[in-house]
């Protein structure tokens, strides 16, 4: 109890301090004021920036994705890789039936690059052969008409669903592209469907125009027209819990030595690595930066001292009267020690006050439309603003506490 009541009193004191020398105090916070605000700001910042990544990384498939793909055969195995038609549409049909973990599944086909000329202009267009899961798998959204669907692949239907971007610069505004046709290759596809369109602007340039400039048609189709054989480049599978990531690997690998005779001419990748070096980028920023702002915060520890000695000389009678008076070097110690932390917490206030001005600034700066304060942040500012100022007050105070009490009501 004696240890909580010196801690309010030594509070007490030091807001009174604070008071009675208020352009002393507001100086000595300058640098504790500053470096919150700048650690906040800098943080709030490094997540705008790294929001945006991360966005990105999710919107093309996530840590869920997988990808199979074509591999040179070993040499060990080079004179039976005949034994393996290669990487096949029957194998993405082979795993959506093996492996009931996987919730999406496409092979993929590039097709062509087509010319595309309209009403409002001319532009160019990839154009991927896909099972209709491939727009689940990458976030895509059916706006108007519908998906490709099983029974077009069934058939080797000669429909296509195509983006945001090709409905613009090909239809006048207000016409429907549904039922419309559309060119690749020089073969009529009609077209069932239009994709959402997608505006995220970051940097000056538009990180999903990718997403508006897609043209999907049917796998079979394209296999049978431009291949001559049921071959594909991927298969893009999406798992439905990130957590069961190594079991899906490992069964989907079971299947494909099945359906392959053995013949390693694929290899499976997954995409833990780029999300980890996503973090890795994250917290090099974070750490580069907030170690900038927490200069800023020592600077701010050691004015605090300054003016903690100070105040210790300005009061060295009132010590030596306290302990005359009964108290023990532990209350003085805990008294000043309590002062330094009312300075420094009041300087964190303060710059959590100053950081939301800031990042307003910066975010007017940046034309960031979800650019806010990271809570999180705010708290680990103030948690080093009040740490530093126990830090800074130790010295001081164990100087106090040890001042000899005669000598003390001697000094003039």
């Amino acid at each position: 109890m004696n240890f909580i009541f010196e801690f309010f009193v030594g509070v007490s004191n030091g807001l009174g301090e604070i008071w009675s020398h208020k352009i002393r105090s507001m100086l000595s916070m300058i640098g504790i004021i500053l470096g919150c605000a700048a650690l906040v700001a800098m943080m709030s910042v490094v997540d705008n920036l790294m929001r945006d990544s991360r966005q990105a990384f999710e919107e093309s498939g996530g840590v869920e994705l997988i990808e199979v793909v074509r591999q040179d055969v070993p040499d060990e195995q080079a004179d039976i890789a005949s034994l393996s038609k290669g990487l096949t549409i029957d194998d993405a049909y082979a795993i959506r039936y093996a492996v009931p973990l996987i919730e999406y599944i496409s092979p993929q086909i590039w097709v062509s690059h087509e010319r595309v000329r309209g009403k409002r202009g001319r532009t160019w267009m990839p154009v991927f052969a896909i099972f209709g899961d491939n727009v689940d798998i990458g976030q895509l959204e059916i706006e108007r008409g519908r998906n490709l669907c099983e029974l077009d692949m069934r058939s080797y239907a000669s429909v296509a669903v195509v983006g945001s971007e090709y409905a613009r610069v090909v239809f006048a505004p207000g016409e429907d592209p549904i039922g419309k046709f559309v060119r690749v290759k020089g073969s009529l596809y009609q077209i069932v469907g239009v994709m959402k369109h997608y505006e995220r602007i970051v940097g000056g340039r538009n990180v999903l125009a990718r997403k508006n400039r897609l043209i999907y048609i049917p796998i079979t189709t394209a296999a049978m027209r431009y291949r001559g054989d049921r071959g594909v480049n991927t298969i893009y599978m999406k798992v439905r819990d990130a957590r069961n990531l190594s079991d899906v690997v490992s069964q989907v690998e079971n299947t494909m030595n099945q359906m392959h005779n053995g013949i390693q001419d694929f290899s499976i990748t997954t995409r833990e690595a780029e999300l980890e070096k996503y973090k890795a980028r994250e917290m090099k920023w974070k750490m580069g930066l907030g170690g900038v702002a927490l200069i800023s915060l020592f600077v701010g520890g050691i004015g605090i001292m300054n003016v903690m000695l100070a105040v210790i000389n300005e009061r060295i009678r009132e010590i030596g009267v306290r302990k005359a008076l009964g108290a023990r070097s532990s209350d003085i110690f805990m008294q000043f020690l309590a002062e330094s932390v009312v300075i420094s917490f009041l300087g964190g206030l303060f710059g959590m006050i100053l950081s939301v001005a800031l990042v307003f600034v910066l975010k007017q700066i940046l034309g960031a439309e979800e650019m806010a304060v990271p809570f999180d942040s705010m708290m680990y500012a103030m948690l080093f603003s009040i740490s530093i100022g126990i830090v800074s007050g130790v010295y001081p105070s164990l100087r106090a506490a040890r001042l000899d009490p005669i000598t003390a009501l001697r000094y003039e």
